[in-house]
């Protein structure tokens, strides 16, 4: 069925997350968590698979939603979702000590970092 950009911003889209798919898992396994994964090699795990659900009729958080909402964004703006950010809500918020990793350099000064357990990445 048709889904919508409401869809995926709510979570009601019923795509399924590539995190779980074991493909992908078995894949990030191998390369490296440092490697920096274009959106639509993500996507290439998950986009062949049936939907969960109808779009609309249940929820079920999929970071492929943000993806793909990431990638409508830079087709939109016309740029990079990490230029679309800075140049639209970073700078004009002054949140110099944000950024997108794996598209920009990190910041001098603090910054918060991810974190996986108590492990700092």
């Amino acid at each position: 069925g048709t889904r919508t950009i409401a869809h995926l911003l709510s979570q009601r889209s019923g795509l399924h997350d590539f995190w779980q798919s074991k493909a992908f898992i078995k894949a990030f396994k191998q390369q490296g968590r440092d490697r920096f994964w274009p959106p639509e090699d993500c996507l290439l795990y998950v986009l062949p698979l049936k939907p969960s659900f109808e779009a609309g009729t249940s929820y079920e958080y999929t970071d492929t939603n943000f993806v793909l909402c990431g990638l409508l964004v830079e087709a939109v703006g016309g740029q990079s979702l990490h230029a679309f950010l800075r140049e639209r809500v970073f700078d004009p918020l002054c949140m110099n000590q944000t950024y997108m990793s794996y598209r920009e350099q990190v910041p001098e000064g603090d910054v918060s970092h991810r974190y996986e357990g108590s492990k700092s990445l």
